[in-house]
């Protein structure tokens, strides 16, 4: 059997983020007001960012986010690259816990989440301005175990 390219999923690849790469971060920020300079401060965040942020690597804890150009969205990318992101977590880099926030307002994230098995952990209650009102940030967790679990993983 051939090895399979670990930075694959069935219909997406994953690289980090590339200079020419400026013109897709553009696109994802104008979908909310943003100007050219938050766009390249974004695109900076996410060409230095690990799956594992520094202040929690002893913890074996990170934390995720995901954005998909509304081209794009409907079509299952989101669980396709959360899925990857999640065995990638657990199976390659010793994480023992995956959180995702999300806006209140984006229920089809919040759908999402819960499907794969997230459990809803807490929220910050109108931490976000969005189309004239204030939002709550919902905050969700994957642990390790659930994860074996809903992988049948050792059982």
């Amino acid at each position: 059997m051939a090895d399979t390219d670990p930075f694959r999923s069935k219909r997406l690849l994953y690289r980090l983020a590339e200079p020419d790469d400026d013109a897709f971060f553009r696109t994802l920020k104008s979908e909310r007001p943003a100007s050219k300079q938050d766009a390249e401060l974004f695109h900076k965040a996410v060409e230095n960012a690990l799956l594992g942020v520094e202040d929690h690597v002893h913890h074996r804890s990170t934390e995720i986010g995901i954005g998909i150009i509304k081209a794009w969205q409907g079509q299952g990318y989101g669980g396709e690259a959360i899925d990857w992101v999640l065995d990638w977590a657990f199976e390659k880099a010793g994480m023992h816990r995956v959180e995702v926030n999300v806006m209140e307002y984006n229920e089809r994230a919040v759908h999402l989440y819960r499907s794969m098995g997230f459990i809803e952990e807490g929220s910050s209650r109108k931490a976000w301005w969005h189309a004239g009102r204030w939002w709550d940030e919902v905050r969700f967790a994957m642990l390790e175990e659930v994860w074996k679990k809903l992988r049948k993983i050792g059982h």
